[in-house]
């Protein structure tokens, strides 16, 4: 995305993201929220057409520089994704949402489709560092990364020929 370069500065110094140490296979949450759909129909398809949109949304807002609302819209996709599949998340995890949002995340969102492994967090330069404390003091683990501009590569190549 052609972002200003200043702009994915601030939004990658405002993300925090954290192991919660849950693993969860895809496939379950993933026939929960088929399940879902089938029996609510109307409703999970104005959520599934929601959440599309918040990823245009999301582009919208990124590409303008006002990444504040970047997490508003982490904050509404993760309460309509909540809604398609209930077991993508737990009481521990809900807690640690819960948590986060009060030490200042704006929003987040659970990365990969099973329900745990990574917390994504988006805050304000001012709230990061109760952020970070409240989640390593629920025991949760703070994942140190950077933006990767130059695309997917081969790390290791471990075919002999």
């Amino acid at each position: 995305m052609p972002m200003k370069p200043e702009v994915r500065d601030e939004l990658e110094a405002n993300l925090l993201i954290f192991y919660s140490g849950v693993e969860r296979a895809a496939s379950t949450v993933l026939k929960e929220q088929s399940k879902t759909i089938t029996a609510n129909k109307d409703d999970a398809v104005a959520k599934m057409h929601r959440i599309k949109e918040l990823g245009y949304e999301t582009r919208r807002i990124l590409l303008s520089g006002e990444i504040d609302l970047y997490g508003d819209l982490l904050h509404e996709h993760w309460t309509n994704k909540r809604k398609l599949a209930p077991n993508m998340t737990d009481s521990s995890i809900d807690e640690h949402y819960e948590a986060a949002r009060a030490a200042g995340a704006i929003g987040g969102k659970l990365m990969g489709a099973g329900g745990g492994g990574f917390f994504m967090f988006y805050a304000r330069p001012a709230d990061k560092r109760r952020l970070h404390d409240a989640m390593v003091a629920r025991g949760l683990k703070p994942l140190r990364f950077r933006f990767d501009l130059g695309g997917a590569r081969i790390v290791a190549n471990l075919h002999r020929s």
